[in-house]
Order: C-alpha cells, then structure tokens, then sequence
C-alpha cells in the first residue's frame, strides 16, 4: 500500500481541481464512476463523497468481484512517512502518511498501528551486528534465527506504520452508507 491510494486520490483531487472547488456548486447532477473497489478505486470514491453533496453527486463504485479482493486484500499494508524522500513525490508521502493516521481514527480501524520496520536480507552473522548496534538493538524481534544478514532500519515507528488493506477498504465502504 505504501501510501499510494491515498496519493492517486490527492493526485486525482489536484488534477480535476476539487481541492479548491466545490463539485456540488452547479445545480446539474454529477455522475461519476469510479473503477477498481481496492485500496486506490475506495480512497478516490470515499474522498469525493466526503467533497460533494450526495442531494447533486451521485458515486458509483465498479468491481468485478469483491471489495479489496485482490491486491488490497491481501497486503501488508506498510506505510512510511520517508519512503519518497528525495523524489518528486515526497511531499505526497508526507501527507499520505498523515491522512492514513488520521483516517484510521475516524474510520475506527482497529489494525492501525506505529511501528519500527526492518530489513532483513539472507545471510549469517546479521543478528551479531544488529545486536551491537544501540539503534538496531531494541528492534531486534524474537523470533529472528541467526541465519541472516544485513539487518537495517527502515523506519523506527514515528515514520512508519501499518494497517489491514482490507478493514481500510470496508471502513470507507461503511463510512459512506452512513
């Protein structure tokens, strides 16, 4: 996930203009289509339901099988505030991390969590060296044998986190039959 529906979504508000403009200030209905019931296709239909006035707007959401029956369903669901750093969308992952935060408040996602993520590559003596470093060291899960490698830091919990694809998917889908 790493962010990117909540990116395409903040793209899309940017390019059509919503973000500084009204959908419902014409007195025609707007329909509009939104295609894919992942991750992507449910931020974009979400955050334009939360922008329009449902009375002149009408959203449909198109997918083939289920609701975050695919890709979403069944990812990981990182995210990080620093993954973009130095490209030209860092300032996106910035703000997605953000809005993940916030939106997993208000949409009771109970699988949000903050949490240090590391990089674990094959190898042996990678524990050894982990372990002797003050940063690493209190990361070091348990459960890691000692038949690994270079062990990094990807992020240490205030710049990284984690959710369920799929309850963030059927929160935003409940949310709107509200």
């Amino acid at each position: 996930m790493g962010g990117s529906s909540v990116i395409n979504a903040l793209i899309l508000f940017f390019v059509l203009g919503i973000h500084n403009s009204n959908m419902s200030t014409t007195s025609a209905m707007k329909n509009v289509v939104v295609v894919g019931g992942g991750i992507q296709g449910t931020s974009v239909a979400y955050h334009l339901a939360q922008r329009t006035t449902p009375s002149k707007t009408n959203i449909v959401l198109l997918e083939s099988e289920q609701p975050a029956s695919a890709a979403s369903g069944k990812g990981g669901g990182f995210q990080a505030r620093s993954w973009g750093d130095g490209s030209p969308t860092q300032r996106l992952h910035e703000v997605a991390f953000d809005m993940y935060a916030d939106l997993a408040q208000e949409l009771q996602c109970q699988s949000y969590r903050k949490l240090p993520v590391l990089s674990v590559s094959p190898g042996y003596d990678g524990i050894k060296l982990a372990q002797k470093n003050k940063a690493l060291s209190p990361l070091m899960p348990s459960w890691l044998d000692g038949k690994v490698g270079r062990i990094s830091a990807l992020g240490y919990g205030d710049d990284t986190a984690q959710i369920t694809p799929k309850e963030f998917v059927h929160a935003m889908l409940e949310k709107q039959k509200d």
